[in-house]
């Protein structure tokens, strides 16, 4: 291996060229900054069913005939559906941009047959059609509704989230107790849902790392180079996801996890190796006993990295070979994304650690002793292996009773339980009747 490893100069590079890798670094952080500002967020219920099966194949045909239908919501207030707030609401929504038509049960009108003249008359509470009941008025009477329809300038997520805010204002101006459904009020919500996910998970992602390095190197500047790495990479990937057209949905959040902690693996290898050979060489270190602890463990650390980052990267493309269209953008986002994180960390890390100082002799100790403790676990392990196979072999038996339990049951507004959007979805299912995408004419 380490015939075949000093023929590897690949992993060396960065360290005898640091002009080149530095103009390589500029220009990744160049397209970073240029592809990140055009990530677009989508959920869309087509994502979920395979895109060549023949639900999908009808879906798209009925969208061609009769258009999109997701451009209707509900605006609904419980209590008396003839309550004067609920024209009031009326009237402010429909000037708000993008607000194509709406109704309520004030400006719906219903067909009748007067001696033989067909001619429309408002509603009233004794009209029962179902075309009423449970649409502009509640099916025991309890709530009444306004439908919004959106136009198609604004049936985008800018446009429907822009609209959907206004709204929401409107409301909360107006007493009562409201509630909006409907599919553009799901879709806002789920892109508000990853939004806000991506804000708490990949800062607390990044959190646990520095955690992780903290404990491990004892060094800050080795910290600070971790941190700055682990991110490089997780916004490199991200660039390469969005170029080549993937949009941010529900399982972003996982891909940037992921992402996070294959990076944080391989730079812990990197550094503890670089310390081992560190450790090798006599006091007082010079520059170049520096330059060749990194050359070494670059080397040494690279192609093993290589090899583990290869076999989880062919894990996660693999479900590019599935049905979803959501599964197959975290497939193929994860898997290059752990290969970009990989080549950015030995990109920056070796040539940073040849030219700073090197590690503190108390965080050289700290590691030594971390390795010295993981030998002594192992030889205990190997003592008694017997036991220890005894022990794989339970736990792979309740792991395979444990799996067999597993069940399907995918609801479409899980993500949304307990929030605002998923009490209201809930409250228009029991009130108005169980309507997801609806369009009235």
């Amino acid at each position: 291996m380490t015939w075949f490893t000093d023929r590897f100069r690949v992993f060396t590079w960065p360290i005898e060229h640091p002009a080149l890798t530095t103009t390589i670094a500029v220009v990744v952080v160049s397209v970073i900054a240029f592809a990140l500002p055009r990530a677009k967020v989508d959920f869309s219920i087509e994502q979920l069913y395979p895109q060549d099966s023949k639900m999908a194949a009808e879906y798209k045909e009925h969208t061609r005939t009769y258009g999109a239908d997701d451009t209707v919501f509900f605006a609904v207030r419980s209590g008396d559906p003839w309550a004067a707030e609920i024209a009031t609401a009326e009237q402010e929504i429909s000037n708000v941009a993008g607000v194509e038509s709406t109704l309520s049960p004030f400006t719906m009108e219903r067909l009748q047959n007067t001696k033989g003249v067909i001619e429309t008359r408002p509603i009233n509470a004794s009209d029962d059609s179902p075309l009423i009941r449970g649409t502009v008025v509640a099916l025991d009477e309890s709530a009444g509704a306004i439908v919004v329809r959106v136009s198609e300038t604004h049936n985008n997520h800018t446009g429907r989230d822009q609209l959907v805010t206004q709204v929401e204002r409107i409301l909360d101006r107006i007493p009562g107790e409201w509630h909006l459904a409907g599919m553009p009020i799901i879709r806002t919500a789920y892109v508000r849902l990853v939004l806000q996910d991506l804000m708490v998970l990949v800062p607390l992602s990044i959190l646990t790392a520095g955690l992780f390095f903290i404990l491990s190197f004892r060094d800050p500047r080795q910290v600070i180079l971790g941190l700055v790495s682990i991110t490089f990479g997780l916004l490199t990937s991200a660039a390469a996801y969005i170029l080549a057209g993937g949009v941010l949905n529900t399982f972003s959040p996982a891909f940037f996890a992921v992402v996070i902690v294959v990076g944080t693996s391989d730079l812990i290898h990197l550094v503890h190796r670089f310390s081992d050979h560190i450790n090798d060489h006599r006091e007082p270190l010079d520059s170049e006993a520096v330059k060749q602890s990194a050359r070494a463990a670059a080397r040494e650390i690279g192609f093993s990295c290589l090899l583990t980052t290869a076999t989880t990267a062919v894990g996660f493309l693999a479900l590019a070979w599935t049905d979803l269209p959501t599964v197959q953008q975290f497939g193929l986002g994860a898997g290059t994304g752990v290969i970009l994180t990989y080549l950015t960390t030995f990109l920056v890390v070796p040539p940073v650690l040849a030219r700073i100082r090197p590690p503190s002799a108390a965080a050289r100790r700290h590691a030594a002793e971390g390795g010295r403790f993981i030998q002594a676990v192992g030889r205990r392990v190997v003592a008694h292996r017997r036991a220890m196979i005894g022990l794989f072999a339970a736990v792979t038996v309740a792991m395979i009773v444990l799996g067999s339990q597993t069940t399907v049951a995918y609801r479409i507004l899980a993500d949304l339980t307990g929030s605002q959007a998923g009490e209201s979805q809930l409250f228009m299912e029991e009130h108005m009747g169980a309507v997801l995408p609806m369009a009235v004419d």
